[in-house]
């Protein structure tokens, strides 16, 4: 199956990634990355980016959710300011088929 979309592999791209602090605050991080691969949760009915990323010493290759990841930093900082507002974790805009899943692990 081919998945069709405005991101191709090989793209440089921008992603948001969530860092808990140790007093429990959310801080919200943005890093440069290449796509790598494109693949799709039949589960969840979700797109997922396979990255690689040097600059993020945790993963060097994380895979993030489409809705996460922005072609300009223009658009990952406003993604970034967004997510800074939210009063709660879960108030994480995400698709139907993730809300289901995370819904079974207690989030």
């Amino acid at each position: 199956m081919e998945i069709r979309t405005n991101t191709k592999i090989g793209d440089k791209v921008y992603w948001i990634k969530d860092k808990f602090n140790k007093d429990g605050t959310i801080r919200w991080m943005m890093y440069e990355a290449t796509v790598e691969n494109i693949s799709l949760c039949e589960y969840q009915g979700a797109l997922y980016c396979e990255l690689h990323c040097p600059s993020h010493k945790v993963n060097p290759y994380p895979v993030v959710h489409y809705s996460y990841v922005f072609h300009t930093k223009e658009e990952a900082e406003a993604h970034r300011k967004e997510m800074k507002n939210l009063r709660r974790y879960k108030d994480f805009p995400m698709c139907d088929g993730c809300k289901y899943a995370w819904k079974g692990r207690g989030v």
